[in-house]
């Protein structure tokens, strides 16, 4: 056990310790989490808005406290970004920013036509001397004779990415316990331009993983394993492109709901907006699935994207795979992401499963599988509100991802979700907000809600504040409780501190019910410099059943 102590003290050692480059200045580009797969979650802005691969996304997710992700995959409008391992993944809809370089945004600026003006009493501005260097041009050439842009090809090879280093390490002392748990990955995700003089881009994204755990009552072990998450290239994909072709390990940038493909995807543009695009390839589980090469197949999609920007998106797919050789999984899936004015988004997903003869559990049809929908309404920007439905049922799969379901759950299993929320900007200082929702299942049902205040007096040196009541009807358990924080900024840090107070009911193992208190204190602090982010965070669940603690760290560079 005393090694652990050692290899993480070594690590961030030689971390904090490397060259520092120097800072770039930024500006803050809004984001809004439109689908997710795993713990990635994908973004509605890409490469024409600057932003790039080894970025941080700060999500603001409708429950919890803030959460921050990193970009890893970026096509022209749409972007992945990951948590680190151990958070929840925020909803759909879940609004971000990320803070993008301004040269990469000037870089990717549109050239728009000009209208001369016709006030001859305008005066030229002072300028200096013109920096810019134009091509050599001969007595012959018209005066008016388009400047060729450089190709993708004729391009520098240029590098983008990012090492990070995470760890959790958990002590668990709670009912006689002393058990030891702890995971540390260390890796790099970088993406590489014309790599091989070809236009291209070359993406990877791999890491080593250690696990560890001591436990009172079981064996201690200890395991390494390493993984490549992502390698793939690219050629296309840019705005002045009529293809896109991926070939390797990756996310479908249009589809990310088909989690990681082994195999390759090609799109078409074509006009008013559309693209056309199929893939195919194995489709494993995960990155370490030790059944890779069981479950293989192919998709095709249409997809659309307005010529204003966030103003209306969606795409329409198909998916059919074999499972060892067996037809295994007709799917459609189904995507709308629109703006309706500048008061109304809608967004909208579903997923369809198509059974034949042959599906005894759910019999012959088109079986709706999943289904989530929210239109949010701000008529201004100090208040607004939203309502959300989501219906989620298993698939009935020869695959083994819910192989350990029982058939009654396949069968019949479903969750049902309506959620409600309101937000109210009082003043410059004070936030109100709300959330209301109704579940219900196969076999219960149940409700939840919480009010939340945020206090931020930016002028004063006090820190930001927020408080919420919180209550929750579940299957597992019910109860009401309270959540506090406070977050400071000081100079490039954001020091935060709260506190959780739960009481619930949960069913005893004598059948009766059992009235338990939880409460947890949370502390962190996060911040950057220059191409460096730190993040250490240290919790203590604590309580009638629980006493444990948590200390995670996180540090990046992007290079």
């Amino acid at each position: 056990m005393n090694t652990k102590p050692t290899l993480l003290s070594v690590l961030i050692f030689v971390l904090c310790t490397a060259s520092i480059a120097t800072a770039e200045d930024t500006v803050l580009i809004q984001v809004t989490v439109t689908s997710t797969s795993g713990t990635s979650v994908f973004l509605d802005k890409g490469e024409s808005s600057g932003i790039r691969a080894g970025l941080i996304v700060r999500l603001s997710p409708p429950e919890g406290s803030p959460l921050r992700a990193t970009v890893r995959i970026v096509s022209t409008n749409r972007a992945r970004a990951d948590l680190p391992p151990g958070l929840d993944v925020p909803p759909i809809g879940t609004r971000g920013e990320v803070e993008v370089p301004v040269k990469a945004v000037t870089d990717r600026a549109p050239i728009r036509a000009t209208t001369p003006s016709t006030d001859t009493d305008t005066k030229v501005p002072v300028h200096p001397p013109w920096s810019g260097q134009t091509p050599d041009f001969s007595k012959d050439t018209p005066l008016l004779a388009p400047i060729a842009g450089q190709r993708a090809e004729d391009r520098p090879v240029e590098v983008n990415g990012r090492l990070y280093f995470n760890s959790l390490y958990t002590h668990d002392q709670s009912q006689g316990r002393n058990d030891d748990l702890y995971t540390g990955r260390l890796g790099t995700s970088l993406e590489v331009t014309n790599p091989f003089g070809k236009g291209g881009h070359l993406t990877f994204d791999g890491e080593v993983n250690n696990r560890s755990q001591f436990l009172t009552d079981g064996e201690n072990t200890t395991e390494y394993d390493g993984e490549i998450e992502l390698l793939s290239y690219t050629i296309g994909g840019q705005e002045y492109t009529l293809y896109r072709v991926e070939v390797g390990r990756f996310y479908s940038i249009y589809l990310p709901e088909l989690g990681l493909v082994d195999g390759a995807e090609a799109v078409v543009q074509l006009d008013n907006g559309f693209r056309v695009g199929v893939g195919g390839g194995i489709y494993p589980i995960s990155s370490d699935d030790p059944e890779h090469g069981e479950d293989y197949g192919v998709h095709f999609f249409v997809d659309y994207q307005s010529e204003t920007p966030g103003e209306l998106s969606g795409i329409l797919g198909y998916q059919k795979t074999w499972h060892k050789g067996e037809e295994d999984r007709d799917q459609i899936l189904g995507r709308v992401n629109s703006r309706i004015g500048d008061t109304l988004w809608l967004y909208g997903s579903f997923r369809a499963d198509i059974y034949d003869q042959d599906d005894k559990i759910k019999g012959q049809g088109i079986d709706l599988t999943e289904l989530w929908t929210q239109l949010r309404y701000t008529p201004d920007p100090k208040y607004g509100g939203s309502v959300s439905y989501s219906m989620f049922k298993w698939p009935d799969l020869k695959r083994d991802q819910f192989s350990s379901l029982p058939l009654e759950t396949i069968r019949d299993g479903r969750v049902d979700r309506v959620n409600f929320s309101a937000w109210n900007k009082v003043n410059k200082k004070v936030r109100l907000s709300g959330r209301f929702n109704i579940w219900q299942d196969q076999d219960d049902d149940g409700t939840g809600g919480e009010l939340r205040i945020d206090w931020n007096d930016r002028e004063s040196d006090w820190p930001a504040l927020s408080g919420t009541v919180f209550f929750t009807e579940g299957s597992f358990n019910s109860g009401e409780g309270i959540r506090t924080e406070a977050r400071k900024t000081i100079r490039d840090a954001d020091v935060f501190l709260g506190y959780e107070f739960f009481s619930y009911d949960v069913q005893s193992m004598a059948g009766g019910t059992e009235s338990l208190v939880r409460q947890l204190v949370r502390s962190g602090v996060n911040w950057s410099k220059d191409k460096w982010y730190y993040s250490v965070t240290l919790d203590h669940y604590f309580g009638d059943t629980d006493d444990e603690y948590t200390l995670g760290t996180f540090i990046s560079r992007r290079f």
